[in-house]
């Protein structure tokens, strides 16, 4: 077993970051697909315009996300080399991962052409639709029973927004 160093332990640091952050990512986006936009659909709530103005392209970005974790998870599940399973070599592959996905990400752009138009409906929907209020409050009373802290739909409909300056290519 290699002796621990400063250096072993940042990188475990940044490995264990990535890897925790990109699930509760993934897992977020699902739990919006499934409670929001599936029960949305179901129910018949809205027509498919109004939906697709609402949630774009979050199912594209939620598979492009699966996959990625998916590779990162392979990753960090190998064994390493001699140093241990958090050494340089690793962190290596993880940076070439995701410079091999950077034209991938560009599919976020269009989401976040399209948030602003996605928040406006949401306003007036919430405004205007007594049947999607009544769904916003079931999901959100759903969200809460199941543990989550953010239920407001439009947390979730950000957080790609959010997500991809935090990639720092």
């Amino acid at each position: 077993q290699p002796t621990q160093t400063p250096d072993v332990d940042k990188r475990r640091m940044i490995i264990d970051e990535i890897l925790s952050t990109e699930r509760q990512y993934v897992g977020s986006l699902q739990k919006s697909v499934s409670v929001h936009l599936n029960q949305l659909r179901d129910g018949k709530v809205l027509d498919a315009d109004t939906i697709r103005s609402l949630f774009g392209d979050i199912e594209f970005i939620l598979s492009l996300n699966k996959q990625l974790l998916l590779e990162l998870e392979s990753i960090v599940a190998k064994k390493c080399c001699s140093d241990g399973d958090y050494c340089e070599h690793k962190i290596e592959q993880i940076a070439e991962l995701f410079v091999r996905w950077a034209p991938a990400f560009k599919h976020y752009a269009q989401f976040i052409i399209g948030y602003p138009d996605s928040r406006n409906t949401f306003r007036r929907l919430m405004q205007n639709s007594k049947e999607f209020r009544m769904f916003f409050d079931r999901t959100k009373k759903q969200l809460e029973d199941e543990g989550f802290r953010q239920t407001e739909l439009l947390y979730f409909l950000i957080m790609p927004v959010q997500r991809l300056p935090r990639y720092e290519f």
